[in-house]
């Protein structure tokens, strides 16, 4: 049973809480989970939840830089980031793009 992090973290701190869990390795979050073995296979699931955290974490990344500089622009190719892959932002990730960084996906 996974724990849930409190509700007062916010998205950045939530996204924090799931990193840290790779960074600690945590049950079910090592690299011998992902490989399901000993060995150099990976399972889908496992890759598929790393990929998801790679994307939103380049979307906090951004809106972090948009914060720190206001007049920076990212523009409408910004989803270029995400063009060869079928995971798009989280939904608070998105929000966040558009209202911070006034970039939006298609």
């Amino acid at each position: 049973m996974e724990s849930e992090p409190p509700r007062s973290s916010g998205w950045i701190g939530d996204l924090y809480g799931r990193l840290s869990e790779y960074a600690h390795a945590r049950p079910g979050r090592t690299l011998g989970d992902t490989w399901a073995s000993n060995g150099p296979i990976y399972v889908g699931a496992a890759v598929q939840d790393v990929h998801v955290l790679f994307a939103e974490t380049v979307s906090a990344a951004c809106v972090l830089a948009c914060l720190g500089r206001p007049a920076l622009t990212f523009g409408a190719n910004i989803d270029r980031a995400f063009a060869s892959t079928e995971v798009k932002p989280t939904k608070i990730a998105s929000f966040a793009l558009l209202e911070v960084c006034h970039a939006t996906f298609v």
